[in-house]
């Protein structure tokens, strides 16, 4: 339903991100895709996501390389 808080441990959990920025030559961690996206002025979080589940190598827009965090 809209407006109610969802159950503890629903949906997916975030998944950290390490984005390197090839033109900078500078890296960042983010706690989640979404959180990657904002910071990023990306239009969404399926970028991230598609780039990562296709094991893309070219930077995205020439820029930027996505990676997972292992957790654990």
């Amino acid at each position: 339903m809209f407006g109610q808080p969802r159950p503890e441990g629903s949906g997916s959990p975030s998944q950290p991100i390490k984005v390197t920025d090839v033109i900078n030559n500078t890296t960042n961690f983010y706690d989640s895709m979404h959180e990657a996206a904002r910071e990023l002025n990306l239009p969404n979080h399926t970028i991230i996501y598609n780039y990562i589940k296709n094991n893309q190598k070219k930077p995205y827009k020439g820029k930027y390389i996505f990676n997972k965090i292992q957790e654990g």
